[in-house]
């Protein structure tokens, strides 16, 4: 018997061609489509930067290693 929850899974992987986030970032990397930033501030910077890089139409940013 197939629960409600199996089913609504098998359904959600036509939608997610990736096995995971980082497989998804590879992808898009690959495409010039990520920008990584090092050390930015998680509490002054991340909001801010995503904010301005959005409204640019910026790739993607992926944070990694805060400052602090």
């Amino acid at each position: 018997m197939e629960t409600p929850y199996a089913s609504r899974v098998s359904k959600r992987k036509e939608f997610m061609p990736f096995d995971s986030l980082g497989d998804f970032i590879k992808a898009a990397d690959a495409v010039g489509e990520v920008q990584f930033v090092e050390g930015a501030d998680l509490e002054l910077d991340v909001g801010g930067l995503t904010e301005l890089n959005a409204e640019r139409g910026g790739p993607m940013l992926v944070f990694d290693k805060f400052a602090g």
